[in-house]
């Protein structure tokens, strides 16, 4: 099984921006929760937010953001907590000078000797069907907008070690169980695609934790990410975090002896059929696993009622109600 393949470097703090959070005071506005077509979580806001314009290209390999990017970025934070202050709470803000689109916040919660990192990740590429342009982009910049629509990631991922350097956070070793999910490419010529199995073990994973016969469609809940079983998370909450994580450490614990042998019969079929097949119910050893977890570990989906509709584009999405 892999070992240490994953690390998250927090490149660069800033303490301004922190400061704010910590002093988040500010009533929570009003907002839904929801799923795209694509599988594509969001929330729906009660008042706008607007986002400026971004350069376009940027240099990867830079530790520290520049000046300008950090002034925007630290408007958007200072909207978006003072909407949704319980969405940040008790969290930090790092850079990540590979998404930067993408501004990263984390915090770090412990139980029962084991490591788990909130990964909070803001997703501030433009929408054409969400979002309203004040200013188109161009080849070099993006576009400013405004919006009551906001597209985030928010996940619990197992740690193995907290690495510190210069009596300073410098990053976190992933407890990665799974070796490369990388399959293969697809297509022919320019139609050719990378394909993983990531979201193969997605659903085996949830679907595993979930009751019999009941539909829970686009919710999973345990995700194949970073090469381990991480753990979407919706209730945005502190309080929220720390009631979801004794089921994740659960299931984490019951799926780590069977891993190997999941991936080896996941990857096999894919390989064999090149495709990521439906029915995850008709695999044996989905079917064995199944039936020998413990009912009261399959809570994940117990307080949530999902339901369909079609938005103002026509397009099928997904309400979540807590």
């Amino acid at each position: 099984m892999a070992k240490d393949l994953y690390t998250i470097k927090i490149n660069y703090i800033n303490e301004t921006i922190n400061q704010t959070l910590k002093d988040l005071r500010s009533k929570q506005v009003n907002f839904t929760r929801h799923f795209n077509h694509n599988e594509e979580f969001f929330i729906k806001i009660d008042s706008d937010f607007t986002v400026p314009q971004f350069g376009i290209h940027h240099d990867v390999m830079l530790d520290n953001p520049e000046t300008e990017y950090l002034e925007n970025i630290t408007d958007i934070i200072k909207q978006l907590s003072f909407k949704l202050p319980k969405l940040f709470e008790g969290t930090m803000y790092f850079f990540n000078p590979s998404q930067i689109l993408k501004p990263c916040f984390f915090e770090i919660y412990e139980f029962e000797s084991t490591y788990y990192l909130f990964l909070l990740q803001i997703d501030l590429t433009f929408r054409p069907q969400k979002h309203r342009i004040i200013e188109r982009g161009t080849n070099d910049i993006t576009s400013s907008y405004y919006s009551n629509f906001l597209f985030i990631d928010s996940i619990f991922i197992p740690i193995k070690e907290i690495v510190q350097k210069n009596n300073k956070l410098h990053s976190f070793i992933i407890k990665s169980h799974l070796s490369d999910t990388w399959i293969g490419e697809k297509g022919d010529f320019y139609h050719k695609t990378g394909f993983w199995m990531d979201h193969t073990p997605t659903k085996f994973f949830s679907k595993l934790f979930f009751r019999e016969n009941k539909k829970y469609y686009p919710y999973y809940p345990l995700i194949c990410r970073y090469n381990t079983v991480c753990e979407f998370v919706f209730n945005f909450s502190r309080e929220g975090r720390i009631k979801s994580l004794p089921p994740l450490h659960n299931a984490y614990k019951y799926l780590l002896p069977v891993l190997p042998e999941i991936q080896d019969d996941i990857k096999k079929r894919i390989e064999d059929n090149r495709e990521q097949f439906k029915r995850i119910e008709d695999l044996a050893i989905y079917r064995n696993i199944k039936n020998n977890i413990p009912e009261e570990l399959k809570t994940f989906a117990d307080n949530i009622n999902i339901s369909m509709y079609l938005n103002d584009k026509g397009m099928r999405e997904y309400k979540i109600d807590l």
